[in-house]
This record gives C-alpha cells, structure tokens and sequence, in this order.
C-alpha cells in the first residue's frame, strides 16, 4: 500500500541463527537493474549455504531464479508470464502461483506445489514431485527416480512419468498420459482420455467417466477398474 504503483522491489538478506561470522551476511550479494530492459538481477557465487536471501517484487514479474548446490527456492503468490527455477539439489516449493508457463528443472531436488498453480506446467527432476492442484492447458511432470504424487489435475492434456517412482493421482481432468517403469500407478478419478502402462508394477485406476482408455501393465496386475455412466 505504501507504493500504489507497484514499482519497487525489496531485497532482504538474513543468516542462520547463532551463527557467527565477521562477514556482512550480503557480501558478495550483487543487486543491479537495467531500466533499459526493466530487468532485476540479484546474484551472488559466494554466499554461504545457511544464508537466505528474500526478494520481494511487484505481483506482475517474469521470474528466473537459479541455486547450485542445496540452495532452495520458494515462490508465494506470484501472477506473471513466466517463470523458470533451476536447482541442482535444493528443494523448490511453489504456492499460489500464476503465469503463462510455469518451469521448474532440478538435477536431484524435491519439487513442491501448495495452493494452485495456474500456468502450462514442465516439471523434471530425478527427486520426489508433491503437488496440490495444477490447472492449464499442458502439464509435463517427469522424475526419473522419485514418486510423483498429486491431489488435483485440471489440464486438456497432461503427460506424468516416473522412471523407478510409484505415481498416485488423486482426480485428474482431460488427456492423461501416466508412464513408469518399475513403479505402482493409482489413480482415485479419472475424468477423460486416459493412457496408463507400467512395465513392473501395478495398476489401480478408478475410471470416473467412460471414455478412451488404455491401461498396460506387463509384469504386474491390473488391480482395480471401475466405471460410471
């Protein structure tokens, strides 16, 4: 409210509790904007892990945010174009978030999704993939040695693959691909298109409303298939 015109961004820097140090926590923390590009950049290489940098922006900012090591990043009630979070090994963790398309790579961090995240959605990562609510038009989740596990999927097509990873679905809407290889696939309602196979697992699937439906399992049991017209 101080600023009516949404024109201002805060950056905050803080570390550990109890821990000590002769250093200013922000040394080495570098804040440059180009107001010819109207872009921010907060960047450091040098900061120590037990320090947390908060940047807030105004609600309508594209966001591209990248950690190495165990660096984390958590994103709150953002509405933008785009946004893109790469980490190596930190855990992402987004909440209410909306936008245009929504990207989240990670070499071995968990991925985190609270609230609804509006946007068309690309997940990967090789760590565990919790979400509470997707909604767009085309959602990419992929793990290649975690589970992937989600509450809420409202999409017109949405590909979900875990290459070792159990996967469970609670109610997913529209085109539906779900693919692992070793893992258990359940599904508590489907509503649409729904294209499910495991090579070593299991399959429980509710079917919610009858349509194209396609389950594989080779080395494991079809457990459960129900329909309501």
């Amino acid at each position: 409210h101080g600023y009516p015109s949404a024109d201002r961004a805060f950056v905050a820097v803080t570390c550990a509790a109890g821990r000590s140090t002769s250093r200013s926590p922000d040394d080495g923390l570098t804040v440059e904007y180009d107001e010819t590009l109207k872009r921010m950049v907060v960047g450091s290489d040098t900061l120590p892990g037990d320090v947390r940098v908060d940047v807030v922006v105004p609600l309508k900012f594209d966001l591209d945010i990248g950690t190495s090591h165990k660096g984390c990043v958590k994103i709150k009630n953002m509405e933008c174009d785009n946004c893109q979070v790469d980490t190596e090994n930190g855990t992402t963790i987004l909440n209410s978030l909306k936008a245009n398309t929504v990207k989240v790579h990670s070499r071995g961090g968990k991925v985190i999704c609270l609230g609804t995240i509006y946007g068309n959605v690309d997940i990967q990562t090789s760590n565990n993939v919790e979400i509470n609510k997707l909604q767009g038009s085309t959602m990419n989740i992929l793990t290649t040695d975690g589970a992937l596990k989600t509450k809420y999927i409202y999409a017109e097509s949405s590909h979900l693959s875990s290459s070792i990873g159990n996967i469970e679905l609670g109610s997913i809407h529209g085109n539906v691909t779900v693919q692992t290889n070793a893992g258990t696939i359940k599904i508590g309602s489907s509503d649409g298109c729904l294209k499910a196979s495991t090579q070593q697992g299991d399959l429980d699937v509710y079917i919610s409303q009858l349509e194209a439906v396609d389950l594989f399992s080779q080395d494991g049991y079809i457990l459960q298939l129900e329909c309501k017209t």
